[in-house]
């Protein structure tokens, strides 16, 4: 489910921070689990998506908006 690149964007933004890495992926589950009860047409697929790791790096702050 999750690929190299995954992991790699990932890592660049939470700096190799096990703790930080954590509350990403805390964040990227809660926005599939939303997408999973109101809209899962939206999460087809088996590939993490790039733009729910976006949009958790942002609501995190890693990415200025």
């Amino acid at each position: 489910m999750i690929t190299k690149k995954d992991i790699k964007f990932i890592h660049t933004y939470t700096k190799g921070n096990f703790r930080e890495t954590n509350k990403l992926l805390y964040i990227v589950f809660n926005i599939y689990e939303y997408y999973d009860l109101h809209r899962p047409e939206k999460i087809r697929g088996v590939k993490f998506s790039k733009k729910i790791l976006e949009m958790a790096a942002i609501k995190i702050g890693y990415i200025n908006d």
